[in-house]
């Protein structure tokens, strides 16, 4: 047991009297299964909280359009929103498989994890973790190649290095699957550590890509006011990606050190992988939708101007009021030119 997963077992104060063949390592085990399930149920909340937003925003635009755009971002929100449903399930009640009905197998619910592996309920769960991945990583794929205006050069590593992790994830599943073979054991096998090790690099490449393009674009921008949009927009990246990025490392590192906050720290990853898509999709829908109300607004009365009705800062609703100014011809408001925004390129 190392340092990394001493605090779980402090976190127990209780005697460890469930099974005479427990042990404090299998303790530390326990208490971190425990303490993932708690904090994937907490990220499943934030997890309900985007999606709906997703959908308020997402379902107008595709009653209205029916544009396969809109439908697509839709389906795909719904997609994500159901496997991450279905991870939390499967978790939950592989928690009370091991704390409840089997508290009492000998060397406690850890071990009779590790020895059934095959069972149902684990192998939905790891199954979800995957598609979260493979889901979450071509989701950043796509975007970043339309940012980099479909620039194959620039996303043959991030593809190859996908198809590699997508590869990697058949044989790493049979190995998760069979009995004894957890990594519960602390037993990393060549195709576990190369599974996680190219997973997480590619989504890390991705957003360096992401983060450079969009700082390039906010440099390079010639439209007068755009470049607090292209910062704007580069902090959301920057935001969104962060949790990502962070949790993803932290549990590289903790599997690769054998530690037990690993299982408190790989449920929270399956539902951020599942909430960082759909945050960039909530985004693109959201301009969207203001960029709708404004074109609208401005058709329906043509003597008034709403000046900035799209805030430049996304982060804060538009607040600014109309103001009267001469006539002019939807020519004429059509007629200015301005640099693509990166947020309202089609995913």
């Amino acid at each position: 047991m190392t340092g990394i997963s001493a605090p779980f077992l402090m976190l127990s104060t209780l005697p460890l009297n469930i099974s005479s063949g427990d042990t404090a390592a299998n303790a530390s085990q326990d208490a971190s299964q425990l303490i993932g399930a708690i904090l994937d149920a907490v990220a499943y909340g934030l997890h309900i909280a985007v999606f709906w937003q997703c959908v308020f925003y997402i379902l107008p635009q595709v009653i209205r359009s029916r544009t396969r755009g809109a439908i697509g971002r839709l389906v795909y929100v719904v997609t994500m929103f159901l496997i991450g449903t279905t991870y939390f399930v499967s978790n939950t009640k592989l928690a009370l498989l091991m704390f409840v009905d089997h508290r009492l197998y000998p060397g406690g619910p850890s071990s009779w994890l590790t020895s059934h592996t095959e069972n149902i309920v684990n192998v939905i769960d790891i199954v979800t973790f995957m598609l979260c991945t493979f889901l979450a990583d071509g989701m950043l794929l796509w975007r970043t190649y339309v940012l980099w205006d479909y620039r194959k050069a620039v996303m043959l590593l991030p593809f190859l290095l996908y198809l590699t992790a997508t590869a990697l994830s058949v044989p790493t599943f049979l190995q998760l699957t069979r009995p004894h073979m957890s990594i519960l054991l602390h037993t990393s096998t060549p195709f576990m550590v190369l599974y996680f090790s190219i997973s997480i690099s590619t989504t890390t490449l991705l957003h360096i890509l992401l983060v450079g393009r969009l700082a390039y674009m906010s440099y390079h921008s010639r439209w007068k006011g755009s470049a607090a949009t292209y910062v704007s927009i580069y902090a959301m990246i920057i935001e969104s990606a962060v949790p990502y990025a962070a949790l993803s490392l932290v549990f590289l590192v903790t599997y690769v050190r054998h530690s037990d906050a690993q299982h408190a720290v790989l449920p929270v990853l399956s539902q951020v992988m599942c909430i960082n898509p759909e945050l960039l999709i909530l985004r693109v829908a959201r301009r969207r939708s203001l960029a709708e109300l404004a074109t609208k607004a401005n058709v329906a009365a043509p003597g008034v101007a709403f000046t900035q009705l799209i805030d430049p800062h996304p982060d804060v609703l538009p607040t600014s009021r109309p103001i009267i100014v001469a006539p002019r011809s939807i020519e004429d408001r059509t007629s200015r030119t301005r640099a693509p925004r990166p947020d309202l390129l089609p995913l």
